[in-house]
């Protein structure tokens, strides 16, 4: 591949590992092709996403609901950002989730301040 793009090895590797975190989140990918989603957000997404599928708390509900809110964030907030959105969101629904909050008390709205 890097070859035929005239790339350098490690802008190879990294759209490699890229192509390989967004494979896995479906809304993630549509939106990294359609350029709703630039590649650096698409990264964050992805690492956020992994956190979230890692955690033995989450159900396959939450990491359907946080790839969502993370690819609508991605419109309105900065790379920087929305890492910092994700890692808040996960915090606060993994806290939820490990006291037995109610469900919908789950997934209130964390933002940037």
């Amino acid at each position: 591949m890097r070859a035929e793009l005239l790339v350098d090895k490690g802008v190879a590797r990294s759209q490699i590992k890229l192509a390989s975190a967004v494979a896995k989140y479906e809304l993630v990918a549509a939106g990294l092709a359609e350029g709703v989603v630039s590649e650096a957000k698409a990264r964050v997404i992805s690492k956020a996403l992994d956190r979230v599928e890692a955690d033995p708390l989450a159900t396959a509900e939450h990491l359907v609901l946080a790839e969502k809110l993370l690819v609508e964030y991605a419109t309105q907030f900065t790379a920087k950002e929305l890492r910092i959105v994700g890692r808040r969101r996960h915090r606060h629904q993994r806290g939820h989730l490990a006291r037995g909050a109610p469900q919908r008390a789950r997934y209130r709205h964390v933002g940037v301040r």
